[in-house]
């Protein structure tokens, strides 16, 4: 499969990963977007787009859906 999609990059041709591997979401993506209950809650691009820097959006997403999900917002 990552062949593939190495294949499409170079030939232009937008892919659309989904994972939970942050690693493979590195190694294999240009641009990545957070999502949390279906809303785009954080986008990383270029240099910050690294494991730790995906990792801390995640947690931040999931930290303002729960205060959300209280009222707390």
């Amino acid at each position: 499969i990552h062949q593939l999609v190495d294949q499409a990059s170079r030939d232009n041709t937008a892919v659309l990963v989904v994972s939970t591997d942050t690693d493979e979401l590195v190694r294999l993506s240009h641009r990545v977007l957070v999502m949390a209950n279906g809303v785009i809650s954080d986008q990383l691009i270029g240099d910050s787009m690294t494991v730790e820097k995906i990792e801390k959006a995640q947690l931040q997403s999931h930290e303002q859906m729960k205060a959300g999900a209280h009222g707390n917002t």
